[in-house]
């Protein structure tokens, strides 16, 4: 009979029951064993050891018996979970519960502040203990090394010395709301900034834990951990995300401004939020001298601009600022800087950003800051991207200005030149013009429009450098063949302005059918009602107005009640009644503020 091989491991000796008994008395850890109670969530203590006797002030005499729940403050849902076994903090101790299998409960005790030291001394958090009435109790060594407070140091300063002023009232309604909470175990964490023993700001993370303290009242248990560099970390994404969306807006400003004005003010509100300065403005050259044009702060900043502007102009500044891009100084560099800017407070650090086109300098943006600082490399990189931007589209909106009102003023000679021809016309240009803005506005049109209707009053009689004098001045009333002649002058107009590339269609319409009506009585293609572009109806009824109020070869000039009767007459049946009634409201107003009104 073959028997199984035994195994040569020794088998250990079991200790006795004297000797575990001395093991579990000489344990630094208090250790209870537990049974339920008969009808109740509680348990009741049938065995604990001499450190558990030491850890709760009890003989273990008197410790067997005693009510479990008489000992540690325990929730109800504590004593439910308890038979599956579970760590938790109850009041000042930290136990341990395990379940044994035979309906009873092993348990271990140790004072929470010892082992919550030896715990977070190794780590970037500290805790403290709060009272009810916001008084600290306790406190972990380990702020010393996070704070540079000592624990008796940190539990003698009132909690408000700690908090960074800004951050004063968020901590002060968080404990508030703690206070007010009920349940004991809910976390509440927050954000906030804290003041070390140094007056360095530290980023700090709290978790503010409501529980029942030994003595049976409510305290609250503040873990804080420092966050600092996390912290730093997303400030500066977020900076650098808020730089780039700037930055993004600023370029398409760039790209999207069509007056150089508003491509400078534009520029200075996007930089300014992302520099060490806090304000600034815009100064122009008109002329040789300075003019305040833009703000970014109130009245008092806006009169410290304006003196500025008044003791600067382009010489004096081309002899203080000599180069190109971004200058950047502290009040007293020199005392010709200080006498410029006047106020040494206002300006303590300030920068100059000229503005230059056409190799002149056209302007500067002055950016300030009330206390003496050295601007970043991030913010001079910057300032020297925006001036020479600036420079660059400034000089060519400039450009485009000049060349814009160099086409304007060809255009408008254009339409002068047959008052050259027929100096009872003379004038009339003008005043067309001027009319036919104002009534554009009063009807909103965009401002699109408005400088179609502009130049379109310009040049609506252009064709009429087609029609010999012998007809265009003729005194007495035109035969067939003569009013044939007059009434191509439109088309004439369209077909010589359509070889200008620059001119919009809705240009054009005002020369073509200006003398179209209503009813479709008008030439030259008898369009009636809204068949007729809107922008030529406008004119026509202003058109119409002045004929009426201007001598001509063949009548007298009515005065503007007449013809504002006239027009009255005339509204739904050769003019558009909408339009006719605006102007006559605005002719009517225009002489009530003015009774003497030249031209009308």
């Amino acid at each position: 009979m073959k028997f199984p091989e035994q195994d040569p491991t020794p088998v250990p000796a079991i200790p006795s029951s004297q000797t575990l008994q001395r093991l579990l008395d000489l344990s630094s850890e208090g250790m209870m064993v537990l049974e339920p109670q008969d009808s109740t969530s509680d348990w009741t203590v049938r065995y604990a050891n001499a450190s558990a006797a030491r850890i709760t002030g009890l003989s273990e005499t008197d410790l067997q018996g005693q009510s479990f729940k008489s000992l540690f403050p325990l929730s109800e849902s504590d004593l439910a979970r308890m038979t599956q076994g579970m760590e938790l903090n109850a009041g000042s101790y930290q136990l341990t519960i395990t379940p044994l299998g035979d309906a009873t409960m092993a348990v271990t005790c140790r004072p929470l502040q010892q082992s919550m030291d030896h715990l977070l001394d190794h780590t970037d958090s500290f805790l403290r203990v709060y009272s009810r009435d916001g008084q600290c109790t306790y406190a972990s060594p380990s702020v010393q090394r996070l704070l540079g407070y000592s624990a008796d140091e940190l539990l003698r300063l009132k909690p408000e010395a700690l908090i960074h002023p800004e951050d004063q009232r968020v901590i002060h309604s968080e404990h508030h709301i703690n206070l007010q909470f009920e349940d004991l175990g809910e976390d509440f964490p927050f954000e906030y900034r804290i003041l070390n023993s140094a007056g360095e700001i530290r980023w700090v993370s709290s978790r503010s834990r409501k529980v029942l303290g030994s003595n049976g009242e409510p305290e609250f248990h503040l873990t804080t951990s420092d966050i600092t560099s996390r912290k730093q970390a997303e400030l500066d994404a977020q900076e650098r995300q808020e730089r780039y969306g700037a930055l993004l807006n600023l370029t398409y400003h760039f790209e999207t401004v069509n007056d150089p004005d508003d491509l400078a003010t534009g520029a200075l509100r996007a930089v300014l939020p992302l520099t060490e300065y806090r304000y600034g403005g815009y100064i122009k050259f008109v002329g040789q001298q300075g003019v305040m044009l833009w703000s970014s702060g109130g009245p008092e900043l806006e009169q410290e601009l304006k003196g500025i502007a008044q003791r600067v102009n382009k010489i004096r500044f081309l002899l203080m600022f000599r180069k190109l891009g971004p200058q950047l100084y502290q009040s007293g560099s020199t005392p010709a800087l200080d006498q410029l800017l006047g106020n040494a407070e206002l300006w303590a650090s300030f920068g100059v950003l000229p503005i230059h086109g056409n190799g002149e300098v056209l302007g500067f943006l002055l950016l300030g800051a009330p206390t003496r600082m050295t601007a970043s490399e991030s913010t001079r990189k910057l300032l020297t991207v925006v001036s020479e931007r600036v420079s660059l589209t400034f000089g060519r909106l400039v450009d485009m200005a000049n060349l814009q009102r160099a086409r304007e003023e060809t255009l408008r000679a254009m339409g002068l030149v047959l008052e050259y021809r027929d100096f009872e016309t003379k004038g009339h240009t003008e005043r067309v013009t001027e009319l036919a803005g104002r009534l554009g506005k009063r009807l909103r049109v965009s401002e699109e429009e408005l400088d179609d209707l502009r130049l379109g009053a310009y040049l609506h009689d252009v064709g009429k450098v087609a029609i010999s004098d012998m007809v265009l001045l003729k005194p007495g009333k035109l035969n067939e063949e003569e009013r044939k002649l007059i009434q191509e002058h439109p088309q004439v107009g369209y077909h010589l302005l359509q070889q200008i590339p620059t001119l919009r269609p809705t240009v054009l319409d005002v020369v073509l059918y200006h003398q179209e009506r209503w009813n479709g009585t008008g030439y030259p293609e008898g369009l009636s009602g809204k068949s007729i572009p809107y922008l030529a109806r406008i004119f026509a009824v202003v058109d119409v107005y002045d004929a009426l109020t201007s001598d001509r070869p063949y009548k007298k000039a009515f005065d503007w009640k007449t013809a504002c009767d006239i027009l009255e007459k005339e509204s739904g049946t050769f003019l558009d009644p909408e339009i006719t009634q605006e102007f006559i409201r605005m002719i009517t107003e225009t002489h009530a503020e003015s009774p003497v009104q030249s031209g009308e």
